[in-house]
């Protein structure tokens, strides 16, 4: 069997690692770990909106048939690492093979390739482009500016322009208007707020526990942690 390893900022069907797996024959792991909460003292409300989230997946995963080994926080046999969690359950499982979809962090991704398991990386597609192909954009270069890479992406996918390629609006960016503070009788709009439900809720109870030495405070938590409530919030900054 194959071991999948689906980490807090993964968390879509269409993962490519997931997509090479079979739910007949092998198995998903995720893991809340100490390593990845404490690694910068992260808000606790972020830190409640990826375990909140990664438990509503792993619920989803299980509701289409996968097996998949879940490791609170909490559990006392938790290494707390991801590479510890990972050695941990392919020793448990029997696993030949770890197939895991490229990390959002160098951190991270670095202290998996040195590990000595045997992973089988594939590339991340979704986003719009690889790490090749930034690699190629780059060479070359004495200054990598971000502006200068938006502007190439924008072109090349057709994004925000109009039909003679110019940029719409008249301008590849507005960030000297962007710097300007809000006027003071003007709030951000919120299109959607979410009632934390019982397994939100019950990771709340646990990060105010663990992480109360953490700035920021936890009340208030009111943001989607799953994909259908994503969307609905996604849908009216579409419209």
């Amino acid at each position: 069997m194959r071991l999948g390893l689906v980490l807090g900022d993964q968390l879509s069907l269409e993962l490519p690692s997931l997509k090479a797996l079979d739910p007949a024959h092998d198995a998903i792991l995720m893991a809340e770990v100490e390593g990845e909460a404490r690694y910068v003292p992260h808000h606790p409300q972020k830190i409640v909106l990826i375990f909140s989230a990664m438990r509503h997946f792993a619920q989803a995963l299980r509701e289409r048939g996968w097996q998949v080994h879940y490791v609170p926080i909490d559990d006392s046999d938790n290494s707390g690492t991801i590479v510890g969690e990972l050695r941990r359950w392919r020793e448990r499982l029997g696993a030949a093979q770890i197939d895991l979809t490229e990390c959002g962090e160098w951190r991270l991704e670095h202290g998996l390739r040195e590990s000595g398991l045997p992973l089988t990386w594939h590339r991340d597609t979704r986003f719009l482009c690889s790490r090749e192909a930034f690699a190629r954009w780059a060479e070359g270069r004495r200054q990598l500016r971000m502006e200068h890479f938006y502007r190439g992406m924008r072109k090349r996918c057709g994004l925000l322009l109009e039909p003679d390629g110019s940029p719409a609006g008249g301008a590849w960016n507005f960030d000297s208007e962007n710097r300007k503070p809000l006027p003071r009788n003007l709030g951000a709009p919120f299109a959607a707020r979410f009632t934390p439900d019982a397994i939100t809720l019950a990771v709340m109870a646990l990060v105010r526990q663990r992480f109360g030495d953490h700035y920021g405070e936890i009340d208030g938590f009111e943001y989607p942690v799953t994909q259908q409530q994503a969307g609905e919030l996604w849908q009216p900054f579409l419209d």
